[in-house]
């Protein structure tokens, strides 16, 4: 039989959105976290039912990234490709810690 190569690491499940019963426990989805760093709320344009994985880490952002992080926040719109580069400003920021983080959407 052939053996799988496998890895194991930490990673991080959050959820882009979370349920009332949830916030009253005071839990937040990723959504109300980008709503608090930016200072505004935004839309997440995704499928429902998604799970996305990104390998976050502090890293530099270059200017034609910086431009289009500031473009997001301007819109108010995120898009599906777009929020690791979101996910690593706020991590640069300190507000999200370095791994693999698996968001799951589901509307």
């Amino acid at each position: 039989m052939t053996r799988l190569a496998i890895k194991t690491k930490t990673t991080h499940h959050v959820d882009w959105l979370t349920y009332s019963h949830v916030n009253e426990l005071g839990q937040c989805g990723l959504n109300d976290l980008v709503d608090q760093v930016y200072g505004r709320s935004f839309d997440y344009g995704s499928a429902n039912d998604t799970d996305h994985v990104f390998d976050i880490k502090k890293e530099p952002i270059a200017d034609y990234d910086a431009e289009v992080i500031a473009d997001i926040v301007k819109r108010g719109f995120i898009e599906e490709y777009q929020l690791d580069l979101i996910m690593t400003d706020m991590c640069n920021r300190g507000h999200l810690d370095a791994g693999t983080y698996v968001v799951s959407v589901s509307w």
